[in-house]
């Protein structure tokens, strides 16, 4: 393999991959973001992770990639309550998105082990994909305040499972 097909194999592979993968559950993607509550669905997120920069592994990947491992950390009420008022409020986002989309989180929320809903968090966690869209988001591109928002939120997610551990 010569070295200028080398990117368009691993493009091919990796898009492979994401089309192959999370083959267990089911996706019907319909979750109002707004509903997010902790008696409809299990929210469970993913911390893959803290790269500023795309790397070849993780360009065009998805949470999705993902629903299948036991890297998935559940997240209680008080973390969910923190994500819906994050992902309500327009004001924390921008328009405009980052480009080369690398993954560094997730969250994926299921009910009745079927997929309802994903964010795929990237660009150095400034940019959030949402399967179903989410109308509040712009773009997905977080400003100065909702990253602030989310470093909080994502310290104390990530404070509590390395506790769990």
């Amino acid at each position: 393999m010569t070295s200028l097909n080398k990117p368009y194999f691993i493009h091919f592979a990796l898009l492979f991959l994401s089309l192959t993968a999370c083959k267990k559950y089911k996706q019907e993607l319909n979750v109002n973001w707004r509903d997010l509550n902790t008696t409809q669905y299990t929210i469970k997120y993913l911390q893959h992770n803290f790269n500023n920069v795309p790397i070849d592994t993780t360009v065009d990947l998805s949470v999705a990639d993902f629903a299948e491992s036991g890297d998935l950390a559940t997240l209680d009420s008080a973390d969910v309550s923190a994500l819906v008022q994050l992902i309500s409020d327009s004001t924390n986002f921008s328009e405009g998105d980052c480009g080369t989309f690398a993954l560094n989180a997730g969250v994926i929320v299921f009910r009745d082990e079927t997929i309802r809903g994903m964010v795929s968090i990237g660009c150095g966690y400034n940019q959030w994909n949402f399967k179903p869209f989410n109308p509040n988001c712009n773009w997905g591109s977080l400003n100065q305040k909702g990253f602030e928002k989310m470093s909080d939120m994502l310290d104390a997610i990530n404070t509590k499972n390395a506790k769990l551990k």
